[in-house]
């Protein structure tokens, strides 16, 4: 059966230093957010044909996070 999976950027850091909210990054919680979610995925043997994401660089980093964290192999 084909399953869609869907999960929100990481908590992200309304301190740090940006130009615009596009370019808000994740704070260090987010960051151990998106570790925990790519490992927890992996366990439970839902790892990913492909994962979208928005261009908003708190996003990108989530899902990468959790690609690199969760051992996933797709573009």
């Amino acid at each position: 059966m084909k399953s869609i999976i869907l999960f929100r950027h990481g908590k992200s850091d309304w301190y740090a230093d940006y130009d615009v909210d596009h370019n808000r990054p994740l704070a260090k919680r987010g960051i151990k957010a998106a570790k925990k979610m790519g490992v927890f995925l992996s366990e439970l043997g839902q790892l990913p044909d492909i994962a979208v994401s928005s261009t908003a660089i708190r996003a990108k980093t989530t899902v990468g996070i959790a690609m690199d964290a969760g051992d996933w192999a797709c573009p």
